[in-house]
């Protein structure tokens, strides 16, 4: 079986690929690690180019873009792993392996291992459910265009949620990407503070399907997502004129831990043999 790595940089071998190495290394590192670590299990690895598809039984890129090959992959009935940060912070030290679509969109093994890598990584992270009211509900922006929207227009969700949730009586504290401060939805306000000075307060926290649903439901604050594709969807409310739910989070934590990996678990050939051999059993060994 051959795996194709299309998480090069276009013309990466040009002064144009090495400018982009700059912007996005960590694209470059996490690609160029688990290629070594699926060698290590005996396969053969291609590189492949930035949105040209090959024929190869899998393709490896990063985030959602390269149009091209997902739907090579996708037509042709071939396997798409799809690398990106991680969803525990710091993000930036972990990296996500999914298949066959973008986070929640996407298939992840489920964990084997009773909580073992949950309780070595992130056990710490977790903190009761709370109870008692907040100050506010805590509405979370993400940036126009990503492609996690999968062609939702933030903005308009933005806004209309922000009227539901004011005349459902709810004070709104918007908390804006960090990438890109959209304006404040109108009747909000507009928070300057720290994700954990905003949660520490919220009553709820409310996303699109913004990662930040993750960090809200491991810090015990109650979220409503209204897209599958975060995460945090099977641990959240869908809208915000539904109840709150606070749903037992054990297996989601055993799994969540059991999604991100390490760069030397991806160049040691861990994160392949797991996500594979428990996951979609391509046939690696």
């Amino acid at each position: 079986m051959r795996v194709a790595f299309h998480t090069y940089p276009k013309k990466w071998q040009s002064i144009r690929g090495l400018l982009a190495l700059r912007r996005h290394g960590h694209r470059y590192w996490a690609g160029h690690a688990l290629r070594r670590g699926v060698e290590c299990c005996g396969l053969e690895t291609i590189t492949g180019l930035y949105d040209e598809p090959t024929d190869a039984a899998v393709s490896v890129i990063w985030g959602w873009k390269q149009s091209n090959v997902i739907s090579a992959c996708q037509q042709g009935g071939r396997q798409l792993l799809v690398l990106e940060r991680g969803f525990i912070q710091p993000r930036h030290t972990w990296i996500s392996l999914t298949w066959n679509g973008l986070n929640g969109r996407g298939h992840f093994p489920t964990s084997n291992d009773n909580g073992a890598r949950w309780r070595q990584h992130f056990a710490t992270r977790l903190q009761p459910w709370r109870t008692s009211p907040g100050d506010y509900v805590l509405l979370i922006g993400q940036v126009p265009g990503d492609a996690a929207l999968h062609g939702a227009c933030i903005e308009t969700w933005l806004n209309e949620t922000a009227k539901k949730l004011l005349d459902l009586g709810h004070r709104v504290r918007f908390r804006p990407h960090p990438l890109h401060r959209l304006p404040c939805p109108a009747g909000a306000e507009y928070s300057t503070s720290s994700l954990i000075e905003d949660l520490g307060r919220a009553d709820r926290c409310v996303v699109y399907n913004s990662t930040t649903a993750v960090e809200a439901v491991l810090a015990g604050v109650p979220a409503v997502v209204y897209d599958i594709g975060s995460v945090a969807w099977p641990m959240a409310s869908h809208d915000v004129a539904q109840e709150l739910v606070r749903p037992d989070r054990t297996a989601w934590c055993h799994d969540l831990a059991c999604r991100q990996w390490r760069a030397s678990e991806l160049k040691d050939g861990s994160a392949w043999r797991f996500a594979v051999q428990e996951g979609l059993r391509l046939g690696a060994t």
